[in-house]
């Protein structure tokens, strides 16, 4: 049973090809130019779509959904401008 949960703490991100990489919250951080608590305040909202990985890795959001909301943030409307 030991192994069975070392394996699920080092399982990587869950993989789909039609929508990129799983990208970390932190670095979807960095590349919004804003802070950690700013992108789950995105996710809460429901402007950023997350997906959930494993019970303790927590979130990550797949490049194609962060390319999307960067798309439609418009200087006029972006949630990030505060």
């Amino acid at each position: 049973m030991k192994h069975a949960a070392i394996y699920e703490r080092n399982r990587p991100a869950p993989k789909d090809p039609d929508k990129g990489r799983a990208l970390t919250i932190s670095i979807v951080a960095q590349r919004l130019e804003c802070s950690v608590s700013n992108v789950y305040n995105l996710i809460n909202s429901g402007q950023l779509v997350r997906t959930k990985v494993g019970a303790k890795k927590g979130y990550r959001v797949y490049e194609s959904d962060l390319d999307a909301y960067i798309k439609a943030c418009t200087d006029d409307e972006c949630a990030l401008d505060g």
